[in-house]
């Protein structure tokens, strides 16, 4: 007896279509567009491969918004002149791995980059389906609300405009993830080794595997880690990586305010600027750069942090296991993000393709008013009224990092009663 092949159906197709041109347009916009944050990735492999150790590391005064001073000599022989190409941030594995890629030009460079880039964006849109079956939501449904969300969202608006580094690692996260709940927990623990080997942020996801008591995922992002971390020192050598080190230090070092950082350091800040317990703030400022935060917002920080991370792992214990992995994960990367020390607004792309499961959490009326009023909170249209109508950068800041605040809550609160699992719309 033969197995019988599945045909999708016809909305799944046109769904399908759908995305496919969707990623299709964003590639042609960005053809000829110039990506700020992808560039420091560009400029980084290229000084590598001319041997300029010394200076992939450089930073501008402030660290953030202008190119490296030290930069500014080789900009124009590679077409870059006047252009903001932002300091390196990344570990120096990612700068000597890139440096064949010094070979091409730039604008090569960013358009290879915006077709891979999209087709990680699409696929990410299935892997948050499957990850998310337990909520019930077909895959018709879940890819056009992707669409429609990719399409309005600020959040990806700044992750597509800047061809930014994170669109890559919330693919790999996805498929981590997806992997360990399919039951490959190896292949999951190496794929976000991979994932935390571009950005660290993704480390503290493994918390997930030791919850689970899952030690073959566990013992495989050590391994696949440690094998990462060698083959970085082998190719780079111990000097990049203090290099490295130090420029993590002076990124995060006190607290930069823009419209797009969604940081809880922003509200405690503010709070704290209103109340006399740290130096006064003018809140028609733009681009605030705080040098020190103080010990009483790090304090305050640290311990809602705390407090957040038991509250979501009590209210998630007994979860069904298709339903406690999404939800989990969900949570835990929206509090790295809402708590680090940067909150920039494309941290959250993984909440955005995983925002449809809200349907399938809440009672359906009530799933799809929250999704609905998510989206309009992070919509370009809503910060572009927000810039024009208000002074300074905090007003935007703070309604964003409310809205993620508002989103877990939202994600966590009912996870108390969804014990018992229901059965996916369509097979993995």
């Amino acid at each position: 007896m033969t197995d019988r092949i599945r045909i999708p159906d016809q909305r799944t197709v046109m769904a399908v279509a759908c995305l496919i041109g969707l990623a299709a347009l964003v590639v042609q916009r960005m053809w000829s567009a110039f990506p700020p944050d992808l560039s420091a990735l560009y400029m980084a492999g290229w000084l590598y491969a001319q041997g300029n150790f010394d200076l992939i590391y450089a930073a501008p005064p402030g660290f953030f918004g202008a190119s490296p001073p030290q930069w500014q000599g080789f900009l124009p022989g590679l077409g870059l002149q006047g252009q903001d190409v932002l300091p390196y941030v990344y570990p120096p594995f990612w700068a000597a791995l890139l440096s064949p890629a010094a070979a091409l030009d730039p604008a090569t460079f960013f358009r290879a980059a915006a077709v891979a880039q999209m087709a990680m964006l699409a696929a990410s849109v299935a892997l948050a389906w499957r990850l998310a079956r337990g909520f019930a939501v077909p895959i018709w449904g879940w890819i056009l609300i992707s669409i429609a969300l990719i399409a309005t969202s600020f959040i990806a608006y700044i992750a597509i405009a800047q061809l930014q580094p994170q669109i890559t690692v919330t693919f790999l996260t996805l498929l981590a993830f997806d992997r360990y709940g399919a039951g490959k927990s190896a292949t999951a623990g190496t794929i976000l080794a991979v994932a935390a080997a571009l950005k660290l942020a993704p480390a503290a996801l493994a918390l997930i595997f030791l919850l689970d008591r899952d030690r073959r995922a566990a013992c495989a992002f050590a391994v696949a880690g440690a094998a990462l971390a060698g083959a970085s020192l082998a190719f780079a050598g111990p000097q990049l990586h203090w290099d490295f080190l130090a420029s993590m230090k002076a990124a995060s070092a006190g607290l930069y305010i823009t419209a797009v950082t969604y940081s809880s350091e922003v509200m405690l800040q503010a709070a704290a600027s209103l109340t006399g317990l740290a130096p006064p703030m003018d809140f028609a400022q733009r681009n605030i750069r705080i040098d020190d935060t103080g010990l009483v917002v790090a304090a305050l920080n640290k311990f809602l942090l705390l407090a957040a991370l038991v509250w979501m792992l009590r209210r998630t214990d007994g979860l069904a296991p298709d339903r406690r992995l999404p939800v989990r994960l969900f949570a835990l990367w929206l509090l790295i993000s809402l708590f680090g020390p940067l909150g920039w607004i494309h941290y959250y792309l993984l909440q955005l393709l995983l925002l449809p499961m809200l349907i399938g959490l809440l009672r359906r009326p009530h799933g799809v008013a929250a999704l609905v009023s998510i989206a309009v909170l992070t919509s370009w249209p809503l910060f572009a009224a927000l810039r024009a109508l208000t002074p300074g950068d905090l007003p935007p800041a703070l309604l964003g990092v409310a809205t993620m605040t508002a989103l877990f809550v939202l994600v966590v609160r009912p996870a108390r009663g969804m014990h018992r699992a229901r059965p996916s719309p369509l097979p993995a």
